[in-house]
């Protein structure tokens, strides 16, 4: 496959009249303005279509032929676009994986590019993510216009580093409004074509975790959107909270800064099986020494805002994986009732040791999170901040 490079400032030829000088001075262009364009799929071929994933009752995916909906190459493909047929249900979601090494590797990532020709009769509503060493990133949300769109989809890779690997890049995620009747789900029709990757030529200068004294996570510093990660134990796929950052003073601790919003849908079937979480990445668990904290008698503190009814949690804290550690992990039941809640935990009374497990917690610590179980109610929302370290 080859790739063809674009240069974003173009030099017009100039005709002059009289002698040339023996010597021409060449201009530099700077690397941020040229970038290699890098082929995904064309979905040119049935093969093509047996690579993409899909999830949350898609629909139906085959090869289109028809010109009119090909930008690019002889085909594209049809997506046919179901859904749960619920208001509750969550979106149908498709993931275009990235195959080759190049593809994988996104430290020069500049943008995602694709074709969208939105045939459902109404203009909709679309969501691009990517997801890179098992992290998926936050969503993007594009309209789209009934006919022929363009999509460019652009990401913080600094930020996303922090994160993730960049060179294990796994697939674009996109995801589509789901048909709005049961009776005539084959109306609700998009064709994709023509998906490629625009990468500068200069990979960008790294961030690094910077946290204030006693600070776990404030989400007042830009990088911090990056910090958090959803996940499940069980069938929680549809169910996983949301999670962004939130500029309302209103919902933020203290009244300056920012803080995290996190929406819990409402869960899909089997409701007493699967429990949804939220989370912090690896990379911030490795800046912070929770043993020191627990040695120096140091709490664990944040504040929550509940918009709705008392609500349960259950804070979850676990030690690392080995044959050699032997450390006893840490849960307790937390109820958040509405308005503002602040919670604090004393790391000390997570090191429960034992004859069973004879290591302390937070000398072995790998993580902590906050799992709770699906519910058929709507959705409910939530606001978390100013995760610190403090002394009762």
């Amino acid at each position: 496959m080859k790739s063809k490079v674009m240069i974003s400032s173009l030099l017009a030829a100039v005709l002059v009249c009289g002698a040339l000088p023996a010597h021409r001075t060449a201009t530099a262009v700077p690397a941020e303005s040229v970038s290699m364009y890098e082929k995904v799929s064309g979905f040119e071929t049935v093969d093509d279509l047996f690579t993409l994933r899909f999830g949350n009752r898609f629909g139906e995916v085959r090869v289109n032929k028809n010109k009119e909906f090909v930008s690019e190459g002889d085909a594209s493909a049809k997506l046919e676009v179901w859904g749960y047929f619920n208001a509750n249900g969550a979106n149908p979601v498709m993931m275009v994986p990235l195959l080759s090494e190049s593809q994988k590797n996104l430290k020069r990532l500049k943008a995602v590019e694709f074709d969208l020709f939105n045939q459902s009769g109404r203009d909709a509503e679309i969501k691009v993510a990517l997801k890179v060493d098992g992290f998926t990133t936050e969503y993007q949300s594009f309209s789209v216009k009934q006919g022929k769109n363009k999509v460019s989809a652009t990401f913080d890779t600094v930020g996303i580093a922090l994160a993730a690997d960049l060179t294990k890049g796994e697939g674009v995620l996109i995801e589509l409004p789901q048909a709005e009747s049961f009776e005539t789900p084959d109306a609700n029709v998009f064709y994709i074509d023509n998906m490629g990757l625009t990468m500068t030529l200069k990979e960008p200068t790294p961030l690094t975790i910077d946290l204030d004294e006693n600070e776990f996570c404030s989400f007042d510093k830009d990088y911090q959107k990056y910090m958090t990660i959803v996940s499940g134990v069980g069938p929680t796929i549809g169910s996983q909270p949301t999670l962004s950052i939130n500029e309302d003073l209103n919902y933020v601790s203290g009244g300056t800064g920012k803080s995290l919003k996190v929406v819990m849908p409402t869960g899909l079937p089997p409701l007493n099986d699967g429990w949804p979480y939220f989370s912090f990445i690896d990379a911030l668990f490795e800046k912070v020494d929770f043993a020191r904290y627990a040695r120096e008698g140091y709490s664990l503190k944040f504040d929550v805002y509940n918009t709705g009814a008392a609500f349960n949690f259950g804070l979850e804290a676990h030690a690392k994986k080995g044959d050699t550690i032997k450390a006893k992990g840490y849960s307790v039941a937390v109820t958040c009732v509405k308005g503002w809640n602040e919670f604090s935990f004393k790391l000390a009374d997570w090191d429960n040791v034992s004859e069973e497990y004879p290591q302390k917690l937070t000398e072995n610590f790998n993580d902590f999170w906050f799992s709770y179980g699906k519910f058929s109610t709507s959705e409910k929302v939530f606001y978390f901040d100013n995760f610190r370290f403090e002394k009762d």
